[in-house]
């Protein structure tokens, strides 16, 4: 019942440009994230991978050049090591629905997709206080924008138009 989303913010302002939803097969799934990366400036891409590898498998076979690439110790060797794809657990989901939150906090309008604003309404604490939708209501939309911005620092930031060129000063500002 659950859909395939991918949120799609710019990397500077942290507004929300694009939505993927739905509920079609994994692998067109994997292609639509494969082609939206590629439209957005070979954008980030940070897939969620405690379901399924599937989508992560395809586009690093198709060699998409900006896979997200999480840190983790190897429980057998105590090693750090590296893998794509972004890992939801116990130490993740908060840190990405606090920096969610945050984000919101400081400019509501960074968020312009209707479904998206209608999980957000319905994206509750539990008896336990764990944050997560309602009986009856969808997250998939609020987690993956929350996995947006908090992935977010991780992009290459592009200077923007005349970036870099020189201003004089006048006398008044020195």
């Amino acid at each position: 019942s659950d859909s395939f989303v991918a949120q799609v913010i710019d990397n500077t302002t942290g507004r929300q440009v694009a939505i993927l939803r739905h509920t079609f097969d994994e692998d067109l799934f994997a292609r639509q994230l494969y082609a939206l990366g590629h439209y957005y400036n070979t954008a980030l891409v940070a897939v969620e991978t405690n379901f399924s590898t599937y989508p992560v498998l395809m586009l690093e076979k198709w060699r998409y050049p900006k896979l997200y690439v999480r840190e983790s110790v190897d429980e057998y060797t105590h090693k750090p090591k590296t893998s794509f794809g972004f890992q939801t657990n116990l130490k993740t989901r908060p840190l990405a629905i606090s920096t969610l939150v945050k984000a919101i906090r400081e400019d509501v309008t960074l968020v312009c997709d209707r479904t998206t604003i209608e999980e957000m309404l319905t994206f509750v604490r539990d008896e336990s206080f764990r944050p997560e939708a309602e009986e009856g209501a969808h997250d998939d939309c609020v987690m993956a924008l929350a996995i947006a911005h908090l992935v977010r620092p991780h992009q290459e930031y592009l200077p923007s138009e005349g970036a870099g060129s020189l201003v004089e000063w006048t006398d008044s500002q020195w």
